[in-house]
């Protein structure tokens, strides 16, 4: 079978990261590389100044290593170390407790951030979002080993389409720095359409509120998205799976042949 490399930015214990791997179980061998704690909002960023610890996992079912980095880390860790050689077919980094779509959130992800670092070892790259429903959302980010029971069957349904995306992905020649991020709805099931978005542009919002002894804490602010083309905003408002392609390899390419960097030929 193919070899999935699992990662996620919420920690090992996520019974969402345990839903991916029991998914792609029996389509893929699976090894499982994520943060021993949650990593959320940490973007690309690797573990420079202090040494990280690398334990072996056996409360997933199948071979996994809960690292004391980042996602980023985990991810590198894992293609320098622990991979005995064989390169995964794919990279898969989720699901992510809340979804990923508009451009701020893709560039300040870990879930996106481990994808990339995947999609820069020229793996194929999926990031896995979920919108969950707001009642739950700060209960599964301050105890996400399991999940209320009504909305497990919404939670399995999102892992089995990202299991068989991985699948057919396999199929396609693996492309350096591309990764296809993947955000579903609350619900969602085997008949909720898949769509191919952009990722939406978003108004700038404070994100920090500052005390009176001038010390600033963080403050959660979805932001604004700005209207435009068919976005994946748009899907998740309206309840269907998003698919956005982001081709990382495009960043500096002039986008036309009269761009300011090159001679006008009249």
């Amino acid at each position: 079978m193919p070899l999935a490399l699992l990662c996620n930015d919420d920690g090992i214990e996520s019974f969402f990261l345990r839903a991916l791997a029991e998914a792609l179980l029996g389509r893929f061998d699976v090894v499982v590389a994520a943060p021993s704690r949650e990593q959320s909002w940490i973007g690309r960023a690797m573990t420079r100044r202090s040494p990280v610890a690398v334990r072996r996992c056996v409360d997933l079912p199948c071979e996994a290593w809960s690292i004391d980095g980042t996602p980023c880390d985990c991810v590198n860790i894992a293609m320098s170390h622990l991979m005995k050689g064989r390169a995964p077919d794919v990279i898969l980094s989720g699901i992510n407790i809340g979804y990923n779509a508009g451009i701020p959130f893709i560039l300040s992800s870990g879930t996106l951030g481990a994808a990339i670092e995947g999609a820069v070892w020229g793996l194929r790259s999926i990031a896995a979002s979920q919108k969950v429903p707001p009642k739950y959302f700060k209960l599964l980010h301050t105890e996400n080993r399991t999940v209320p029971p009504d909305f497990e069957p919404e939670l399995r349904a999102a892992a089995a389409h990202a299991a068989a995306f991985a699948e057919r992905l396999v199929l396609s020649p693996a492309e350096s720095y591309v990764v296809h991020n993947l955000n579903y709805p609350e619900h969602v099931g085997p008949e909720t359409p898949t769509e191919e978005t952009l990722p939406s542009k978003m108004l700038p919002q404070p994100l920090f509120d500052m005390g009176a002894d001038s010390v600033c804490t963080f403050h959660f602010n979805e932001g604004v998205p700005i209207p435009g083309e068919r976005s994946d905003h748009d899907c998740m408002r309206e309840g269907t799976i998003s698919h956005g392609v982001l081709d990382f390899s495009r960043i500096g390419r002039p986008l036309c042949q009269n761009s300011p960097s090159q001679p006008h030929n009249p």
